[in-house]
């Protein structure tokens, strides 16, 4: 998705831009939805996470 976010506004923008990306998601999911989808939506929050780790990992050092 571009270059790494190393700023905290950026880390906070990069966060808003994925949450929008999977409420979209989650949005087009119908009836018609295969599992295939839901897998696709869990890696996605599945590497969500891991960027909020890193992100918290990098405020904390920042902090210290």
């Amino acid at each position: 998705m571009g270059k790494a976010a190393e700023h905290k506004l950026e880390q906070i923008h990069y966060l808003q831009n994925r949450l929008a990306l999977i409420e979209q998601m989650v949005g087009s999911l119908d009836e018609m939805s295969t599992s295939h989808d839901l897998d696709q939506l869990m890696a996605q929050f599945q590497a969500l996470t891991t960027k909020i780790n890193r992100f918290k990992e990098d405020w904390q050092k920042a902090s210290s």
